[in-house]
């Protein structure tokens, strides 16, 4: 596994400052899909009612840094109680 630092540099240059570089660690894009168990659900057009719907919208945590440079590794660390990453 790579390094926060491995991937901030592209061989000697930061990578923010290389026009080649254009993404990090970045999905391929797809079209958004709600998949539903059956066709009776998917009628409904309840995107929330999907099982495998995952809503963005709540607590996040994160770390602001002052630049690129400052990055520094970041360590593995469990969720916070009361946030959850599965839906209930």
């Amino acid at each position: 596994m790579s390094s926060s630092r491995e991937l901030l540099h592209l061989g000697a240059m930061p990578s923010w400052m290389s026009p080649e570089c254009i993404s990090i660690n970045r999905l391929p894009m797809r079209a958004t899909l709600y998949p539903f168990p059956d066709a009776r659900a998917a009628r409904t057009l309840g995107r929330t009612r999907s099982p495998w719907f995952q809503g963005l919208d709540g607590a996040w945590q994160f770390r602001l840094a002052e630049g690129p440079g400052a990055v520094t590794v970041i360590p593995t660390r469990k969720p916070s109680p009361g946030l959850s990453r599965t839906r209930a």
